[in-house]
């Protein structure tokens, strides 16, 4: 995300980056929901369990919040797809997810020339998640 922003600019590489996000993500949501039987032979039914309890919890804000944290963004994605989370929902909430990251990476790739430029865009991220952790609606934790 970063070299996009470096070589096409921060709109354009937002963008770049942004719609190779929402591709990527909806591959991973699409593989949720539709290899099941391969999914049950790696998957122990009692993490499958755990992330249907997730998601049902979390549900939106999961995907969401994940979108910086690289691992964690897939995994939530696709048990989205597990759980068969509305395609609309799903959507809405990857775009917001990624868009700030997308935005914030670009920056960072077109303008940042030190380490300490990087470190600070990473800081930043972090802080956007932290937010979306804050702002999130108070019920999320009661189920």
């Amino acid at each position: 995300m970063a070299r996009n922003g470096a070589i096409f600019g921060v709109v354009s590489g937002s963008l770049l980056s942004l719609t190779g996000n929402m591709l990527g993500g909806l591959v991973e949501y699409m593989v949720g929901r539709y290899c099941q039987p391969l999914l049950n032979k790696v998957i122990h039914e009692k993490e499958q369990l755990q992330a249907q309890r997730f998601m049902k919890r979390w549900g939106m804000f999961s995907v969401v919040i994940s979108r910086p944290i690289p691992l964690l963004a897939e995994t939530v994605v696709i048990c989205a797809g597990v759980t068969q989370l509305n395609i609309k929902n799903f959507l809405a909430s990857l775009f917001v997810g990624s868009i700030s990251i997308c935005f914030v990476y670009a920056i960072t790739g077109a303008y940042a020339t030190t380490l300490k430029a990087g470190l600070i865009s990473f800081v930043v991220v972090i802080l956007l998640s932290l937010v979306f952790w804050y702002i999130r609606p108070k019920n999320i934790l009661n189920g």
